[in-house]
């Protein structure tokens, strides 16, 4: 009901777009070695359980010019990490665009956050990091530029573009689930 009510979104709805774009587009493109994710509900807290399945996910899956995208809960507010595990490079999105030095932990793992195009309102972040895995996996690339990508350095999305979401996300479950 998040998605239809356009609410904020669980850990859940986020898995199963996560779900869509490796089925979908990694699998039919043939990016299932670029690009892997972690699952949000193992990296809402850093527990010695997360931290495990952390390292045991980079341990068995990471490898040269390959990109982890992990949606993480900041506390009511998602945003997206990407990691390159060889290159030691870690991308921060955020769809408020929040500078870092407001969240000092953050900080601390991050030198800047890309300046991605920006929510206009306190619900459509996971939105944002959805269509923001999308961006990232359609572009095929293992280097996100500092002002993310040419052909999508909005200020905002449009309805539009978080509606193309959503169908997907619905279809998906339609098609996939019931």
């Amino acid at each position: 009901m998040h998605v239809v009510n356009h609410e904020q979104l669980s850990a859940s709805v986020i898995c199963l777009y996560m779900r869509f774009l490796y089925d979908i587009v990694l699998l039919e493109h043939g990016l299932r070695e670029r690009f892997s994710f972690l699952s949000p509900a193992q990296t809402i807290k850093f527990s010695s359980e997360q931290v495990n399945y952390i390292h045991e996910a980079f341990t068995a899956q990471a490898r040269r010019d390959k990109l982890f995208l992990a949606p993480f809960n900041a506390g009511e507010h998602w945003v997206l990490i990407v990691i390159d595990v060889f290159k030691e490079r870690i991308y921060y999105l955020d769809p408020l665009r929040q500078e870092l030095t407001e969240r000092k932990q953050m900080k601390l793992m991050f030198d800047t956050a890309l300046k991605c195009p920006r929510q206009t309102n306190n619900v459509d972040c996971g939105y944002y990091v959805m269509k923001f895995m999308k961006d990232i996996i359609t572009h095929q690339q293992l280097v996100i530029p500092t002002k993310y990508f040419e052909d999508c350095q909005f200020v905002s999305y449009n309805e539009e573009q978080l509606r193309e979401v959503k169908d997907e996300w619905a279809a998906y479950v339609f098609y996939n689930c019931f």
